[in-house]
């Protein structure tokens, strides 16, 4: 009968490919994984290794986590920021379009004052100087 450690050896064997000696993760979510299937394999070969502390190893994938999920709050709290700030920019828009609105009502929408609210003066057209540009003269010889 197989003893239950030789069953879990075998079973994270089958996991995990081998692999080649200068063949070491480089992403981190890469070698996050290596340390957790390295913690693994050595807490199911706790019998062949007692000797091993795996604890130093365990509080750093510990504190990783911990700060991985602090990331990941704070990412969702920064979308959340994100979509706000577009609703507000919507009904800041709004509110200065009718704001301009009542203004133009005011004023009239040929009144020269509606420039220093920065809105379009009816019957000015727009990229036209307002002094006329003197032709140009012929060269004198």
């Amino acid at each position: 009968m197989a003893n239950s450690s030789d069953v879990k050896k075998q079973q994270v064997q089958e996991e995990e490919p081998v692999r080649k000696r200068g063949d070491r993760p480089k992403a981190f979510a890469d070698l996050f994984t290596d340390w957790e299937r390295l913690l693994t394999a050595v807490n199911v070969n706790e019998v062949d290794l007692p000797e091993l502390s795996v604890e130093p190893l365990q509080d750093v994938v510990n504190e990783v986590r911990n700060i991985t999920a602090r990331q990941d709050a704070h990412r969702a709290g920064l979308r959340a920021d994100t979509r706000r700030l577009r609703e507000l920019m919507v009904r800041g828009q709004d509110h200065a379009l009718q704001l301009r609105s009542i203004i133009r009502g005011r004023l009239g929408p040929r009144n020269a004052k509606l420039a220093e609210f920065r809105i379009r003066i009816l019957g000015t057209r727009r990229g036209v100087a307002t002094e006329p540009v003197p032709p140009l003269q012929p060269p004198v010889e």
